[in-house]
């Protein structure tokens, strides 16, 4: 797609990662916009997907003044809690934004989880961002990887369940899966979850699978994945 980006079209940018998703300019537009609208946990998520597609763009990137976007336990990795004390009040802030801007994927994500974490809960976003979603299976991987972290291993077997059939193989949701199965105590699934996580062959991922399968002590299993990331950057 050619023109000029709009950073003040949250929903045209969406489209166009649903194009191609390794687009860093997109993501560094997305991320401005975000920030233009005071919402930093977006602006964050944003951001660091146009830092991993382009690392030149980190002076950029810090300019935006969003916050602690790079810490691993800040803004939107709070979602991974069992529980939020705000979560009401960024769920109606969410939801305001949303009837100004319907085709905001990642807002309708957010919301989502906000959601679960009341009672009683919703689906709803979560069909909303399904459908919106700039990449196949993005939305269950989410909400898999935060009911994880909250505790929740049935819930998120059921989210990341869904993603075993997409095509390419999701590993990190694969990883993500295999976690939850060990937790729940199904050690034949939780194995063949692994096993198609270890299919990738980028090894900065595959380094942290090793750990993740070591953890369970899986010693013979990790081996071999570090041999295979040791050998991929060769």
């Amino acid at each position: 797609m050619t023109g000029t980006l709009d950073e003040n079209d949250v929903a045209k940018l969406w489209q166009r990662l649903g194009e191609s998703a390794t687009q860093p300019t997109v993501w560094l537009a997305l991320a401005r916009s975000y920030a233009g609208q005071g919402l930093p946990w977006q602006a964050g998520y944003a951001a660091r997907q146009a830092l991993r597609f382009d690392a030149a763009l980190a002076p950029s990137l810090q300019a935006l003044d969003i916050g602690p976007w790079q810490e691993a336990t800040a803004g939107d990795a709070l979602l991974g809690r069992a529980a939020l004390p705000e979560a009401a009040a960024l769920a109606e802030r969410f939801i305001a934004r949303l009837k100004a801007c319907p085709g905001d994927w990642l807002t309708w994500l957010y919301l989502a989880r906000l959601q679960e974490m009341q009672a009683p809960p919703s689906d709803d976003a979560l069909q909303q961002a399904r459908a919106l979603e700039p990449v196949p299976g993005e939305s269950l991987h989410w909400m898999g990887g935060w009911r994880l972290n909250a505790g929740d291993a049935q819930g998120a077997i059921a989210a990341l369940s869904g993603l075993q059939d997409i095509r390419p193989v999701r590993f990190g949701s694969m990883m993500y899966l295999g976690g939850a199965l060990l937790r729940a105590g199904n050690i034949a699934a939780a194995e063949k979850a692994f096993a198609r996580a270890s299919q990738s062959n980028n090894p900065d991922f595959l380094l942290t699978l090793s750990a993740r399968v070591y953890a369970p002590n899986y010693w013979q299993e990790a081996i071999a994945v570090l041999q295979k990331a040791v050998q991929t950057r060769l």
